[in-house]
């Protein structure tokens, strides 16, 4: 019973964010429009609200970590070019970073844990590529594999090492080109979907009777849906179109 206690605990505070943005959608447009029904029909966007929140703080901090890791990739370099290996160069591209990022982002509490496990009598190459085995992210798993195979073949490990860097620091160049390029319109989109509630918040407060004239009719609530439903479908082709993924 303590058990099932427990997981309806933690579902209750799992979806407890998705009911608070429930609740403040429907508060907002009860507000605004002044009518329960069409409140509740709309409360949902609340959800999409969160969701589209979440996704952004997600990216800022993958955007973080491969800009910590894109730096490690340039300080490993470095040490493979002054004649580092294996370990060595792992626990110089460390201490660089931590010049860098004296506050530890998540790539460096990654990479001290690496260590960490290498310290064991472990082979530190084999340690990351299991590490980037783990990753979401391509540019960690192909360095990883790469550093593994170089370990095991042998080879020009300083020219190999730079080559495969420089390659992956260009593509997450050109993935940062790519979201500039994006970023104006993703400004104007915001705009535009704010905007129209922020003066409809506005009139509301001014004049509270503003709607009045257009919801006491059927003819006017069908046309006031039909706009929101139109302004939906405006914000959710918008955020396709803005997706980095169509470019």
């Amino acid at each position: 019973m303590l058990t099932r206690l427990g997981h309806a605990v933690r579902g209750g505070c799992r979806y407890r964010g998705e009911l608070m943005a429930v609740l403040g959608a429907f508060l907002l447009f009860l507000f605004l429009f002044d009518m329960v029904v069409l409140a509740l029909l709309l409360s949902p966007w609340g959800i999409l609200v969160l969701q589209k929140t979440r996704e952004a703080i997600g990216s800022m901090r993958k955007k973080r970590y491969m800009d910590q890791f894109q730096d490690f990739l340039l300080s490993y370099s470095m040490a493979a070019s002054a004649g580092k290996t294996g370990l060595m160069a792992f626990r110089y591209s460390l201490d660089e970073l931590k010049t860098v990022y004296p506050e530890q982002g998540a790539f460096l509490r990654d990479l001290s844990g690496i260590l960490a496990q290498s310290s064991m009598d472990r082979d530190v190459h084999e340690v990351f590529c299991e590490y980037a085995c783990h990753s979401d992210r391509e540019e960690i798993q192909v360095f990883g594999e790469m550093l593994l195979l170089i370990s095991r073949k042998g080879g020009d490990f300083c020219k190999l090492t730079a080559h495969c860097s420089d390659l992956i620091r260009e593509k997450m160049k050109l993935e940062k080109d790519r979201e500039v390029i994006l970023a104006k319109q993703k400004m104007e989109l915001q705009i535009i979907t704010v905007l129209p509630v922020v003066l409809l918040a506005m009139m509301r407060s001014l004049n509270p009777d503003y709607l009045q004239g257009l919801v006491s009719t059927p003819v006017g609530v069908a046309g006031l849906l039909v706009s929101l439903v139109l302004i939906g479908l405006a914000i959710v082709w918008g955020m396709s179109i803005c997706s980095t993924e169509n470019l």
